[in-house]
C-alpha cells in the first residue's frame, strides 16, 4: 500500500485509505467516524437548521441602497427570507453586501474559526482543528480584521487614558545591517505602534518605521479621546503636541523612575498591560507579514474589551457584520483577496 503523505495538502475530509476497494473493520469504523466529524462540522445553511434563528434578526434597511422601504419576499433554498426593496428593485437576504456574502458554510462555522483566533492559535493549528485549509482560516482572519477596524473606528477613549509606544521588529528579509550587524537604537529596524486603553477599549495604531513625530501622533489619535480626558504618558515630547490639541490634563513620568516600579505601583500599567496583550498575540502568529500588522493590532483590539469574554466579542462582532453592512466594508471574495496577497 503506497505511504500516505500528510504533508501534502490534501482534502481534509481524506484519509489513507479513500482508494482502497477491501477495508478492515477498524479501517472502516476510523473512516466512517472521521468523515461523519467533517461533515458534522461542514454543514450547509440549509441542512444546518440556523435559518431558524437568523430569520429572528431584524432587517430595516436594504442591502443594496439602505433605503427603509423593504418587504419580505418569500424565502431561499436555504430557508433564508429573501427580501425586496421597492426603492432600487433588488432582492437581498440578511448576508447580502457584508462579510459573510458568498459563504458556502453555515454561520456557526465562522464564529469557530474566530473564537480559535481570539484565543491566540496559530492558523496551521486551527486550520488543523476546524479541518479547513490554511488558506481558508487566513482568508477568514482578514474578515474578522475588517470587521474589527469598522467597529473600532467608532470608538472614543475618555476619562482616565494610558497612552505609550511599543516597537515591532521588521521582518528577516527586510531586516538592514550595517557591516553585518544589526542596527541599534530605535532604527528603521523598528515598526513603531502606538497603543491606547481607556481600561474599556484598546486603540493600537502602526506608525511606521523609528521613533514618530508627535504630528503624526496627534493625527492619528485626532477625535479618537474625548477632550478634557486624563491622559496618562511617560515624558516623551512626542505625546505634547496631542495633549494641547484634545485639551488634555496630562500626567507625565520620567521613564528611568517608571522602570523603578513594581507593576502595582506603575502608574501608566494599564498601558503596559495592553501592550503585553498585543506582544503575546503576535508571538502567537510570529511569521506574520508585516504590511499586515495593523490588521493583527485591530484583531487584539477588538478582542480585549473589558468585561466581554471570547464569546461575547464574537456575538457581538457577528451581530455588527450583519447589521451594519452600510458601515462595515462590504464583502471580501477568497479570490480577491488571494490576489492582492499574490501582488
Amino acid at each position: 500500500m503506497k505511504k500516505y503523505n500528510y504533508n501534502k495538502s490534501h482534502r481534509r475530509n481524506s484519509t489513507p485509505w479513500d482508494k482502497e476497494e477491501t477495508l478492515s473493520c477498524t479501517q472502516k469504523l476510523i473512516k466512517h467516524n472521521y468523515n461523519k466529524e467533517y461533515d458534522d462540522a461542514h454543514t450547509s445553511l440549509k441542512t444546518s437548521g440556523e435559518a431558524e434563528f437568523l430569520n429572528e434578526m431584524k432587517v430595516t434597511k436594504c442591502h443594496w441602497c439602505f433605503s427603509n422601504d423593504i418587504i419580505k419576499n418569500g424565502k431561499y433554498k436555504t430557508g433564508i427570507i429573501r427580501y425586496h426593496c421597492k426603492e432600487c428593485g433588488r432582492n437581498f437576504n440578511i448576508f447580502t453586501n457584508t462579510l459573510l456574502d458568498h459563504h458556502k458554510l453555515n454561520a456557526y462555522e465562522e464564529i469557530k474559526n474566530m473564537l480559535d483566533i481570539f484565543f491566540g492559535i496559530s492558523f496551521r493549528s486551527t486550520s488543523k482543528i476546524q479541518r479547513n485549509s490554511p488558506t481558508t482560516t487566513k482568508y477568514w482572519f482578514k474578515k474578522i480584521a475588517i470587521a474589527s477596524k469598522s467597529y473600532l473606528d467608532s470608538v472614543v477613549l475618555k476619562g482616565k487614558v494610558y497612552l505609550d509606544t511599543t516597537f515591532v521588529t521588521v521582518e528577516k528579509s527586510q531586516l538592514i545591517t550595517n557591516s553585518n550587524k544589526k542596527l541599534r537604537g530605535l532604527s528603521r529596524n523598528q515598526i513603531c505602534v502606538l497603543v491606547a486603553t481607556d481600561l474599556k477599549h484598546i486603540l493600537a495604531f502602526e506608525l511606521g518605521l523609528g521613533k514618530p513625530s508627535g504630528e503624526k501622533i496627534a493625527a492619528i489619535m485626532d477625535e479618537r479621546i474625548e477632550p478634557h480626558s486624563i491622559l496618562f504618558c511617560d515624558e516623551d515630547n512626542s505625546f505634547n503636541q496631542l495633549s494641547q490639541e484634545q485639551k488634555l490634563k496630562v500626567f507625565s513620568y520620567n521613564s528611568k523612575y517608571l522602570k523603578t516600579l513594581d507593576d502595582n505601583s506603575n502608574p501608566i500599567q494599564p498601558v503596559n498591560d495592553a501592550i503585553l496583550l498585543i506582544s503575546d498575540f503576535l508571538g502567537n502568529h510570529k511569521g506574520f507579514k508585516r504590511d499586515e500588522l495593523q490588521d493583527y493590532l485591530n484583531v487584539v483590539c477588538i478582542n480585549n474589551i473589558k468585561e466581554n469574554n471570547k464569546l461575547d466579542t464574537a456575538n457581538m462582532l457577528l451581530e455588527y457584520i450583519l447589521n451594519n453592512s452600510f458601515e462595515c466594508e462590504k464583502t471580501l471574495k477568497y479570490r480577491k483577496y488571494y490576489e492582492k496577497v499574490k501582488k
